[in-house]
């Protein structure tokens, strides 16, 4: 008898344990970007951003895998014009009677007040005489640790693997369009424009060298190798058309040459 009732416990304890196991939730694995991921959360209903402090344009075309060229012309902006905290931007186009944004992206009074730190002009040309051809090179020598992926949630460039101080050079000839650490997951990030509707970003650097609406030169030393948002020395670097990551290896020379004449 005393055996019937501890096998009759150890069926009731069993099953409890497996009815608590089919209850319990499963966790959701989500892997989207940490830039997307922060910037989705100031999209309203329309799919139209609200700008944040030490956002630029470029920077929030990045986040959101678009040309930066669409978001002037959905918004109506004027060539040059600056964008301020509170400011709406709509990724897309949206009906008349739903966009907000209008002119000159209309901006709540709050945002009247311009915050972003003064950017030093350059009255170089990014590039003298004939319409350019891009040549591109690497920015650091290093292996690869992280391959570029062409899914959905993957990897959006290469990571390639160096020392924390390392010179990190500029991939081809443009204009630093934005120096900062607001993006999550990038770190301290520059972004580069270049002709033919292509950014270049590098990411995770231990220090910048260059400033906002300067002209590079293709192997000009831009700033220095670190971890800043990572767990090791390594730079993360992109190429975007026309606001699409593509592999940066398609645009490489195979030897990661760095030298002007290569």
């Amino acid at each position: 008898m005393r055996d019937d009732a501890k096998m009759s416990r150890l069926i009731w304890v069993l099953f409890l344990t497996l009815a608590a196991c089919q209850s319990a939730p499963q966790p959701r694995v989500v892997d989207l970007h940490p830039a997307t991921v922060v910037a989705q959360r100031h999209l309203d209903a329309q799919g139209c951003y609200r700008v944040q402090p030490g956002d630029t344009l470029y920077s929030i075309a990045l986040s959101f895998d678009q040309d930066y060229r669409k978001l002037i012309k959905i918004n109506k902006l004027q060539k040059n014009e600056r964008i301020y905290p509170k400011m709406r931007l709509c990724l897309h186009d949206v009906p008349a009677s739903a966009a907000q944004t209008q002119g000159h992206g209309t901006v709540t009074a709050l945002s009247q007040r311009k915050v972003e730190r003064p950017v030093k002009k350059s009255t170089a040309p990014l590039i003298a005489g004939r319409a350019p051809t891009l040549r591109w090179s690497w920015p650091v020598h290093g292996r690869i640790v992280g391959n570029f992926s062409g899914q959905a949630l993957g990897n959006k460039g290469i990571d390639i693997l160096g020392k924390r101080g390392e010179s990190v050079h500029a991939a081809a000839d443009g204009r630093v369009v934005y120096c900062g650490s607001g993006l999550v997951g990038y770190g301290r990030l520059i972004i580069l424009k270049h002709a033919g509707a292509y950014l270049s970003a590098y990411a995770h650097n231990d220090s910048m060298l260059v400033h906002e609406g300067e002209v590079v030169r293709r192997g000009q030393i831009i700033a220095r190798l670190g971890s800043s948002g990572a767990d090791r020395d390594a730079l993360h670097f992109e190429i975007r058309k026309a606001g699409r990551p593509v592999d940066p290896r398609q645009f490489l020379p195979a030897a990661g040459c760095m030298q002007p004449g290569c």
